[in-house]
């Protein structure tokens, strides 16, 4: 099917619910047409923005995840602000003294406090 005959047959499709509407309410339509057709341009008016925003997210949707996913990094990175300076990083001071290689037992830092 061609790309042509697609588009028409889709912009033929979007007028069934306006002449669906027309067909049922035919007596108030043929009362008061002027509202009849301010409904119809609104309708059609949706149609045409809904077409539009789709188009408009296809360009938009991966700037919107990528956003997104920064967001959600940012927020698990600040959930606990001082959670990666106190436990990720050595303090100069720190660093530069020789590990413990043994534990005499007896040290107050080390018993427990149960």
């Amino acid at each position: 099917m061609s790309e042509a005959l697609r588009k028409f047959i889709l912009a033929l499709a979007a007028q069934i619910p306006l002449a669906g509407g027309l067909y049922l309410k035919w007596n108030q339509v043929q009362q008061s047409p002027v509202l009849a057709a301010t409904i119809g341009l609104l309708y059609e008016l949706v149609v045409v923005a809904g077409a539009f925003s789709k188009k408009a997210w296809a360009e938009l949707e991966k700037d919107a995840i990528n956003a997104t996913a920064d967001w959600a990094r940012a927020a698990a990175r600040n959930f606990k602000p001082g959670f990666r300076r106190r436990y990720n990083s050595v303090p100069r001071a720190v660093a530069s003294v020789a590990p413990l290689t043994t534990y005499s037992g007896n040290h107050a830092r080390y018993r427990s406090r149960y």
